[in-house]
């Protein structure tokens, strides 16, 4: 009975123990606030580009932006082509080498007439990434995310490169789509240098 008692209280001891050392301290997450960062980054909803970082304390503030552009040397117009995913996530789990986030990115293209079949065609498409960012450095990181994508096709036809769920591509008639990774592990990723 008395060993009985011993081995409950030190395996209660080792679990409240271990338990302490599992949980992130606050003093030893990486403190990211008022951090900006420059780098490349590609969304699960199909942009890719320049990638503009914020972090205000826990919230990082993220800006995809892509351009295609096409001038002919003979006759015909300039087939333009913008791109930008703007983000809010929210890191619930940070750590001094990675934090792990979630939050609400909006996935906007637009094409002009001559990039686009004659018919000027804007789409959009919202995504809830769940996105780890690793530190490798104080300045350097890469982030991998997986997103819960909905997507909205317009009648014009899509412009945004997303594979959806089937990894097969998604169809490009009028219509709205939902997928989950995009068809891959790794949907979105990128790599970011924080100044």
């Amino acid at each position: 009975m008395l060993r009985k008692t011993v081995l409950t209280r030190a395996f209660m001891v080792f679990s409240v123990g271990f338990f302490c050392m599992a949980i992130p301290l606050g003093a030893s997450a990486r403190d990211m606030n008022g951090k900006f960062g420059l780098g490349l980054d590609v969304s699960s909803g199909g942009v890719s580009g320049l990638g503009m970082r914020y972090f205000v304390s826990n919230v990082k503030i993220d800006l995809t932006l892509g351009v295609n552009a096409f001038i002919p040397s003979g006759s015909g117009d300039t087939q333009l082509g913008f791109y930008t995913a703007p983000a809010v996530i929210y890191e619930f789990a940070r750590s001094r080498k990675a934090n792990l986030g979630i939050g609400l990115r909006a996935n906007l293209g637009y094409k002009n007439k001559a990039a686009n079949n004659g018919s000027s065609t804007f789409e959009v498409n919202i995504e809830i990434p769940l996105e780890a960012e690793y530190y490798f450095t104080s300045h350097f990181a890469m982030n991998f995310s997986v997103s819960l994508l909905f997507d909205i096709v317009p009648a014009s036809g899509r412009i945004l490169k997303n594979k959806g769920a089937s990894g097969q591509g998604v169809p490009s008639q009028k219509g709205f789509g939902i997928s989950f990774g995009a068809g891959s592990l790794i949907a979105g990723a990128g790599f970011t240098y924080y100044f």
